[in-house]
């Protein structure tokens, strides 16, 4: 973070704040909220410089918010209800007598006290991640697509109140939900792989309302269908590969291959040894699977086909058998870097482009 501070503050760009997320694993006790304070393990060698710094520059800490997986970890104690911006009855704090209907602002407000506790009451706390899941496996019986419903909508609406918390009341809340796209490639469990508010191929999963309007819908209710927007279409005649181009020296391909399973880190797995791309052991199926995943992963933009000349885009399915060739849904600005991507993989502080155009929604406040 200092190294890139230094870049902007010399290339002019100082106003630009630099931050960096973090889960909320960082917390050793969130409950009651009035009495969280950061894990003793890292609070004083990486917790403490990490909020020294933010506020020498101006920034503010970021936070993956989930209430998802505190309610997975312990549903006899965390209510669904309470999870979804739905609780009945307030949480009290016994210390502070604050009460909470959610779990998420129960979670900002431990990591207002914790950094208070530190001696930085002057942060900011902003969600650089949110949302539910829509698809879960064994032991993930709250991943349906009703809750990740009622829960982002009732986030966006309770963002749009500029609404503070128990703790901070008057200061609003900026949030960024994950995802705009499920994650079809990612592994680990179920859920890990649907996050999103649309499918992989564009088609919507559910009605996320910004509008503020009826946010409030009941985990039992039908999810009501919408018209996905034209660059976000299922039309096959958009749907494209990108492959290898015939007559390429085998050289060439290996070396297209390394960069894109290395330095590009597309997805290479299923064209390991006994994988189902493996077969046939060639340069240039081998070359054509690892460029379309690259392809795949930077949202089907034009310019991620090339190769240094020996990529080409296909509206012929390359795959065969079982081995899966994913298809991107070409923009008609295809050129200008903002297509999204459908099977990306995050980090704490990978910005991928799949929930920029979701995560900017959330950032307008009505005037």
């Amino acid at each position: 973070m200092r190294n890139i501070h230094t870049g902007l503050t010399k290339a002019g760009l100082s106003d630009i704040q630099v931050t960096t997320a973090n889960s909320m694993a960082i917390l050793q006790d969130s409950f009651p909220p009035s009495s969280a304070i950061f894990n003793v393990s890292f609070s004083t060698s990486f917790m403490k410089p990490l909020l020294d710094y933010l506020h020498s520059v101006g920034s503010f800490l970021m936070i993956n918010a989930y209430p998802y997986l505190a309610y997975t970890v312990d549903p006899t104690r965390v209510p669904l209800d309470y999870a979804l911006f739905q609780a009945q009855q307030p949480v009290d704090d016994p210390i502070t007598g604050l009460e909470y209907t959610s779990l998420f602002d129960a979670q900002l407000d431990a990591l207002y006290f914790a950094m208070e506790a530190m001696g930085h009451s002057e942060l900011k706390v902003v969600v650089s991640e949110s949302g539910w899941p829509t698809k879960g496996g064994q032991g993930e019986s709250g991943a349906t697509v009703e809750n990740a419903q009622t829960y982002n909508n009732n986030l966006a609406a309770r963002v749009i109140k500029d609404a503070g918390t128990p703790h901070r009341p008057n200061l609003p809340v900026d949030v960024y939900i994950f995802s705009l796209f499920n994650e079809n490639m990612k592994p680990g469990a179920e859920s890990e792989r649907n996050w999103g508010v649309f499918n992989v191929d564009g088609t919507p999963i559910y009605n996320l309302d910004f509008g503020g309007g009826n946010a409030s819908i009941s985990p039992t209710s039908a999810p009501s269908p919408i018209t996905p927007p034209v660059n976000l279409t299922a039309d096959n005649s958009r749907r494209t590969w990108c492959i290898a181009k015939p007559g390429v020296s085998n050289a060439s391909l290996s070396a297209g291959v390394n960069w894109a399973c290395g330095q590009g880190k597309a997805n290479c797995t299923l064209i390991q040894d006994g994988e189902p791309c493996y077969q046939p052991n060639t340069f240039q199926n081998h070359a054509s699977y690892a460029y379309n995943s690259y392809f795949h992963d930077n949202g089907g933009n034009a310019a991620s086909c090339d190769f240094n000349g020996t990529a080409v885009m296909t509206n012929t399915d390359p795959s065969y058998g079982s081995c899966l060739f994913p298809p991107s849904l070409l923009s008609s600005q295809k050129n200008n870097g903002n297509s999204s991507s459908t099977a990306c993989q995050h980090s704490l502080f990978h910005w991928s482009l799949q929930f920029i155009p979701i995560a900017t929604a959330l950032m307008l406040r009505p005037s």
